[in-house]
């Protein structure tokens, strides 16, 4: 991959070789400055951080699982996941599946900063570059053959392709040849994908041609996913299905899912997807109908992934059920902002119930809002609460909490 950074980026660029670990010095400069400078950005995302030194110790199986984890979770920065893991798939020797990721990072974040990085890298991956294609098989080595050709020549790229796939190959590479499929815009192409989606043919593969319906922009995808989860009783189907809609941003359909579904797990699912998809209208719209609580707790943990503090905190100064304002409270202490931590504040020094303090510390601890639990440890009367409120303190890594719980010894 030949990418450069030239003259004012120079310095920088020195700097961060000598700050980074070896195995991401191997990265090309751009990637690694980016390494580098999103040490931040993913601190409350774990799956990501484990992915990260996977890759500092050349661990690029694990790395790939990791950063599909991140991938998975809807994170703000789903689409650097994407392309580590790629990268990860790559090095490990798995470079169509690697093409296969870079694919989705492609269709589905049209405006991230990662996508020059994925271009160059899907250029090595094509170009044979690297170590990881000299240990593929004659068999993988056809499929990124078609690949290429599907992009120069997809008319005659298709009737091979629909023989790969008919063929006696393993399902690993079948789905490889489906997702070449899913990449062509001919009519063939989508009718074939549709097939394979609705379990017509190659049943064992259908969950992942709904994936690949799900990040093509082929017209009509989102009537097919409707028609697939409608028809289908397969329940690992229909999860696949509405993860799809999310993908393809059919926020209505998993709306019409969070309304409709008999199925209690399968109506959490699609709450989750809209939550991942941050669609908070659409939130706020089922909990004032729904009436099933667990399904209440689901709503209010898709608030926190969509980062509603607003709605949040209604919940926690007014409704009546203990349990879910104890919910929301939970939530409030995950959303990162300033006016969550104000408003926790503001319920505990109103609230008379103990529980609802309670957990009100521990959203405070997970906020790692050390100055309010200092504050409320020295002030609060209740020994209990006082007791709590240090335990929380005792758990944190703060200088402030350090050095108070210093003050209480020496007292």
């Amino acid at each position: 991959m030949i990418r450069l950074v030239f003259q004012s980026s120079a310095i920088l660029w020195i700097a961060f070789v000598f700050t980074i670990p070896a195995s991401a010095q191997e990265l090309p400069p751009l990637s690694a400055a980016l390494y580098a400078a999103d040490d931040d950005a993913v601190a409350d995302d774990e799956p990501y951080r484990a992915g990260r030194r996977a890759l500092d110790e050349g661990k690029w199986s694990d790395a790939a699982r990791y950063f599909s984890q991140s991938a998975e979770s809807g994170s703000s920065h789903t689409d650097g996941a994407h392309y580590w893991r790629a990268y990860a798939l790559h090095k490990d020797g798995r470079s169509a599946e690697a093409m296969e990721v870079l694919a989705e990072l492609r269709h589905g974040y049209q405006d991230s900063a990662w996508l020059d990085d994925a271009r160059a890298l899907e250029m090595e991956i094509r170009s044979g570059g690297g170590s990881a294609l000299e240990d593929q098989g004659d068999e993988e080595l056809k499929l990124l053959a078609l690949d290429s050709l599907m992009h120069s020549d997809s008319e005659r790229a298709m009737p091979m392709l629909k023989k790969f796939l008919d063929g006696n190959h393993s399902r690993q590479l079948r789905e490889r040849a489906l997702f070449v499929m899913s990449q062509s815009d001919r009519p063939e192409a989508a009718e074939m994908l549709l097939e394979v989606a609705r379990g017509d043919r190659h049943p064992d593969i259908q969950l992942q041609a709904v994936h690949y319906l799900g990040i093509s922009d082929a017209k009509g995808s989102g009537a097919a996913l409707a028609e697939i989860y409608r028809s289908t009783a397969d329940k690992e189907v229909k999860s696949k299905v509405l993860h799809s809609f999310m993908i393809s941003d059919e926020n209505d359909m998993l709306l019409e899912v969070a309304r409709t579904e008999q199925d209690v797990e399968l109506r959490r699912d699609a709450i989750h997807q809209l939550g991942v998809m941050d669609a908070t209208d659409a939130l706020k719209e089922l909990y004032g109908s729904e009436t099933q609580a667990e399904v209440k707790e689901q709503i209010l943990h898709s608030l926190f992934i969509a980062d509603d503090d607003q709605f949040l905190a209604t919940i926690a100064r007014t409704e009546s059920d203990e349990a879910l304002r104890r919910s929301a409270i939970r939530s409030l202490g995950l959303v990162d902002s300033d006016k969550a931590s104000a408003t926790l504040v503001e319920i505990y020094s109103q609230t008379q119930s103990i529980e609802t303090k309670e957990a009100i510390l521990q959203a405070l601890f997970l906020s790692d809002d050390d100055d309010e639990l200092i504050r409320i440890a020295r002030t609060e009367t209740d020994p209990e609460l006082r007791k709590t409120a240090l335990k929380r303190l005792s758990l944190m890594d703060s200088e402030k909490a350090l050095d108070f719980m210093m003050e209480i010894l020496e007292q």
